[in-house]
C-alpha cells in the first residue's frame, strides 16, 4: 500500500487529522496511497454542508503536513445515503455505527 509512509503511519496521520472534524452525517473515511500521492474518500449521508467541505479540506491539509516532502493528495467527497453500502477499497480509518 503506502510507500510514501507506512500503512500505520498513514492511518495515524488521518485519524489524528479527523479529531474534532467529524460531523453527524460523515459515514466513512477511506484512504489509499501510491508512490507519490494519498487518496482520501469522504462518504456523507445526506446533503453535504459547507462546513463538511471545509472540514474535509482541513483534514487533507493536516495529512499533507505530516510528510517531510511534497506529497500529492486527491480528496474525493461523496454523498452516499444510508442504507447504500460504503465501497470497500483502500483502508477504512473511520466508520460510523449504522
Amino acid at each position: 500500500m503506502a510507500t510514501i509512509a507506512t500503512e500505520y503511519e498513514l492511518r495515524l496521520f488521518v485519524q489524528n487529522a479527523l479529531l474534532g472534524e467529524i460531523s453527524n452525517n460523515l459515514r466513512a473515511v477511506l484512504i489509499a496511497a501510491t508512490n507519490s500521492k494519498v487518496i482520501v474518500d469522504f462518504y456523507y449521508d445526506g446533503e453535504i454542508s459547507e462546513d463538511d467541505w471545509e472540514s474535509a479540506r482541513y483534514v487533507t491539509t493536516e495529512i499533507v503536513a505530516n510528510f517531510d516532502r511534497v506529497v500529492g493528495i486527491d480528496t474525493n467527497i461523496h454523498r452516499l445515503d444510508e442504507p447504500i453500502p460504503i465501497p470497500q477499497h483502500g483502508y477504512c480509518v473511520y466508520m460510523r455505527k449504522e
